[in-house]
């Protein structure tokens, strides 16, 4: 009894040795999968990005002239160059820092309105081992000031989204768009100070007036959300109101012109057009 009872200790411990045995080989072999993996997905130069190609700016785009290709490839370039905890290399294809990337080039020029980075590559042709830049410049609509036209505070260009961007010069005349905000908005760059809805009635009658009423706007004068004043080329006001619809006070303002006014236009000092459809000029 006591030697089939040692037999199946001593079996058992066998099987148990096995097990363990069996446990540290592959588990060794797990390991050294693991390490070679880390080593061809990190630090192995088959997968490291070889080139960096910016798309999106053009030498004939006067709104990306104080940018250049190179400046954008350096950030790039420099950015692949650090090492994550000091020894892990950032260039390696699934380890880029995209919005890094990104944050740096948006911190080096307010005028870019978005950053797209993409990776073209194929691991077997270095010439495909591709980071692809394509950055969208924002389009000037006009120049935004804070304060009236007499003494403006800060001016900003504007984009289509009422985004202010990037300080201007003071600017009058009917060949620039300008907007002089006297609402005391807290002024944040890279943010809209005018609401999008605003801005399209802005650029709305910038140009209809002309094709419409033969007449150019030299100033918009923003009082509140609703109250929009328009200093015409011919020295006189139009007050429209920005909530209601454009097309409507144009035509009011149309057959007022033609039926009303007529040739006492010369005398004008204002048209009001905020109120349902009546109309009061002086």
């Amino acid at each position: 009894m006591r030697k089939k009872r040692g037999f199946y200790q001593s079996e058992r411990a066998s099987r148990i040795k096995k097990s363990r045995l069996k446990i540290k080989i592959y588990g060794g072999l797990f390991f050294c999968l693991l390490a070679g993996l880390i080593y061809f997905f990190v630090f192995s130069p088959v997968l490291w990005i070889e080139k960096i190609e910016v798309y999106g700016l053009s030498e004939n785009d006067g709104a990306s002239e104080s940018i250049g290709k190179q400046d954008i490839e350096d950030i790039a370039q420099k950015i692949l160059t650090e090492k994550f905890l000091g020894f892990i290399p950032l260039r390696s294809v699934i380890l880029i820092p995209a919005d890094k990337i990104r944050a740096n080039i948006f911190a080096g020029w307010p005028e870019i309105a978005s950053v797209e980075i993409r990776k073209n590559f194929i691991f077997w042709q270095p010439q495909n081992k591709i980071l692809k830049v394509e950055v969208k410049i924002r389009e000037p609509m006009g120049v935004w000031c804070s304060g009236p036209a007499e003494l403006p505070e800060q001016c900003f260009y504007i984009d289509k989204e009422g985004v202010i961007y990037k300080e201007s010069p003071a600017m009058d005349g009917s060949l620039i768009l300008t907007i002089n905000d006297l609402r005391g908005e807290t002024i944040r760059v890279k943010e809209p100070i005018v609401s999008k809805k605003l801005m399209d009635f802005v650029l709305e009658i910038n140009k209809e007036l002309p094709a419409v009423l033969d007449l150019r706007a030299a100033n918009f004068i923003i009082s509140s959300e609703e109250d929009l004043r328009v200093l015409t080329s011919e020295g006189w006001q139009i007050y429209f109101n920005s909530e209601e619809s454009f097309d409507s006070q144009l035509d009011i303002l149309k057959r007022v012109l033609e039926d009303e006014i007529k040739e006492e236009r010369s005398n004008l000092e204002y048209v009001d057009l905020r109120v349902g459809r009546r109309v009061y000029y002086k």
